[in-house]
């Protein structure tokens, strides 16, 4: 018998674009299969080895929340992870962009290293 849990991820009231794009990535390095997406808000996804699913959600109430088998709690806190990282990276490279900064990222070992220069 499966037990399921709503597991919720610190990003709160975040920008939609962001988020979308955020899961995008997240979903791209994990190697999602048979991604599902209902609206603007809430993608179900299988990942290599696991045979139930996992849904990301963005709630009415601005949260973001990840539904999957309790049993899956590894996987989950990854999710959780990459999917903060790329979000806060994408939200700071879009305000540094609004703040006249030009940047560029770059990944290394699981990190993502964010250059911004002033443009004149």
């Amino acid at each position: 018998m499966s037990h399921y849990a709503l597991f919720k991820v610190r990003i709160r009231n975040p920008n939609i674009q962001l988020f979308r794009q955020a899961v995008d990535i997240t979903l791209q390095k994990l190697g999602a299969q048979n991604v599902a997406i209902e609206g603007d808000a809430s993608y179900t996804f299988n990942l290599p080895g696991y045979f139930r699913p996992f849904t990301i959600t963005l709630t009415e109430g601005g949260e973001v929340a990840i539904r999957a088998d309790v049993m899956y709690r590894d996987a989950i806190k990854s999710i959780q992870q990459l999917l903060v990282q790329n979000y806060a990276t994408l939200a700071l490279k879009h305000t540094l962009t609004q703040l006249g900064y030009q940047t560029q990222t770059q990944e290394v070992k699981e990190k993502i290293y964010l250059h911004a220069v002033r443009g004149w």
